[in-house]
């Protein structure tokens, strides 16, 4: 089976790909590798994992590109295998569009975290509602560092809109 790391070398590779290209790939390594060919579940729930840890990141809806949480290595054979699928390799990625997109994506599920924390401020929070709180805002603080140094934009805002969020979970333990 392809590993994580494999998965995000391929992307990296390719600059940007989807699902469809990344099981033909996945096909051929594993005819190579002389091993048995991966269900397509089986790499629908690598991409999906690898999603969700960054090491790709979803754009234009169904395309994958290497994310920020990427370590990723390229698999031996990987070029033999874009020739042979007749891949074309030389893709560019609009940067702007991506840190425009990925940065909306992020101040949304702040502002979400946000309307949450307010919600509570109106009632006695438990501390178990709260401890989720802050491991929700916790993620999205590394995610935010993850983007700072991946994404071509600035994130000023972003910063100062967590910042806030923090604020306001402090005064929920209050």
């Amino acid at each position: 089976m392809i590993t994580i790391e494999e998965l995000a070398g391929v992307v990296e590779v390719l600059g940007f790909t989807n699902e469809d290209e990344l099981y033909a790939i996945f096909m051929e390594l594993a005819f190579l590798r002389e091993h048995k060919a991966p269900p397509k579940n089986k790499i629908r729930e690598l991409i999906k994992r690898a999603t969700k840890e960054h090491w790709i990141e979803v754009v234009h809806g169904s395309e994958f590109i290497v994310g920020p949480c990427a370590f990723p290595e390229v698999p031996d054979g990987l070029s033999e295998i874009i020739d042979v699928l007749e891949i074309d390799a030389n893709r560019k990625i609009d940067w702007s569009e991506v840190a425009s997109a990925k940065t909306a994506e992020l101040k949304s599920e702040i502002k979400a975290l946000s309307k949450r924390i307010a919600a509570l401020r109106r009632k006695r929070a438990s501390k178990k509602r709260i401890t989720e709180l802050e491991n929700e805002y916790q993620r999205l603080l590394e995610l935010y560092y993850d983007f700072e140094f991946w994404l071509p934009c600035d994130l000023s805002r972003v910063r100062e809109a967590l910042s806030l969020v923090s604020k306001a979970l402090e005064s929920l333990k209050s």
